[in-house]
């Protein structure tokens, strides 16, 4: 059966199109940038909408308007499956007419239930609102946690959010909140989540930035901040910056890149909410042949702490780059 292909030629995504294709484009804008072409996709799908004249008053005279005759549900469908999913449930994304979106949780178990998580609009407390979810993490249990501005009285803010099957939602930490280790959360970075669980994050601070971890009965805690001393280097030396980018396993670990002070290296660790971080990998440290002249993001941890990574190397016997899987106390390539 022939299927009627219709090309949207609109600048605004022709110029989001060209960012998300772009190699140098941040993940976040990455998002930001197929969030957007979405939105005037869906304004393009549903243009033929019908619609029926009402009359509304407005603050001078009454006036015709136009509304729409029936209320759609736009549920996005990918080559690839759903968008996020778990063991036990398929994430669903819906849209509202308007453009507002919900998201439900599908059983696999083949009953049909279904849940709703959350969605814009959803109340915080007694005179704020959720807008704008999104930066999902899901573990096998359907547990989530995710992003969303905050909207009200004293706000707005940037909230980081848990959905658990049974027990509504929750705020883990909120934009003014206070952060371990002095000072407050300013924003957020894509949260992770275990199936511990533990969710770990990157903040901005007010003054600086940092890893955090928060545990069903433990609060909060820091994994590592600006300012602390660097891992296995001198008492000089500590973390003058930190990456977003994390990557957890199930044995209350967290993969993450930093970059040193003076002289400004990368390096690739392994902490927790307790010990201090250990260094796998260091960006002038050895390599598989000679020593490493950068590492790249993403990366991922093991279940046994190892982290694996693309690096670059070189030295007087040749170079490469390649996956690299690196422990704390040695690093080889993936085939060895």
């Amino acid at each position: 059966m022939p299927v009627a292909v219709h090309v949207v030629d609109h600048p605004l995504i022709a110029d989001s199109l060209t960012r998300v294709r772009d190699v140098g484009t941040p993940n976040a804008l990455f998002r930001q940038e197929l969030e957007r072409i979405g939105t005037l996709l869906i304004a393009e799908a549903t243009k033929g909408l019908p619609t029926h004249a009402v009359t509304v008053q407005t603050p001078l005279t009454e006036t015709l308007g136009r509304q729409l005759s029936s209320q759609p549900v736009m549920v996005p469908v990918l080559r690839a499956g759903p968008p996020i999913s778990s063991d036990s449930e398929t994430i669903v994304k819906a849209y509202r007419a308007g453009g507002a979106a919900t998201y439900y949780g599908v059983s696999l178990s083949g009953d049909g239930a279904t849940r709703r998580i959350a969605g814009d609009f959803d109340p915080v407390g007694e005179s704020a609102a959720l807008l704008t979810l999104g930066n999902f993490s899901v573990n096998s249990s359907g547990a989530m946690v995710f992003l969303s501005a905050v909207l009200g009285a004293g706000y707005p803010k940037q909230g980081l959010f848990a959905s658990v099957p049974g027990t509504g939602l929750q705020m883990i930490a909120s934009s003014g909140d206070g952060a371990p280790g002095g000072g407050r959360f300013s924003s957020f970075g894509p949260p992770q989540l275990s199936n511990k669980p533990e969710v770990y994050f990157f903040s901005n601070l007010d003054a600086g930035a940092g890893i955090f971890v928060a545990a069903p009965d433990q609060g909060l805690k820091k994994v590592a901040r600006v300012g602390d001393p660097w891992p296995g280097g001198p008492a000089s030396v500590t973390i003058a910056g930190l990456n977003n980018s994390l990557s957890v396993n199930d044995n209350g670990q967290v993969g993450f890149l930093a970059t040193s002070s003076n002289p400004g290296r990368p390096g690739l660790f392994v902490g927790s909410g307790g010990d201090a971080p250990a260094r796998v990998v260091e960006g002038t440290g050895p390599a598989p042949s000679g020593t490493f002249n950068g590492l790249l993001v993403p990366f991922k941890l093991t279940p046994k702490g190892e982290v694996l990574f693309n690096g670059n190397y070189g030295g007087p016997a040749g170079g490469g780059s390649g996956p690299i899987i690196a422990t704390r106390s040695s690093s080889c390539l993936t085939a060895c």
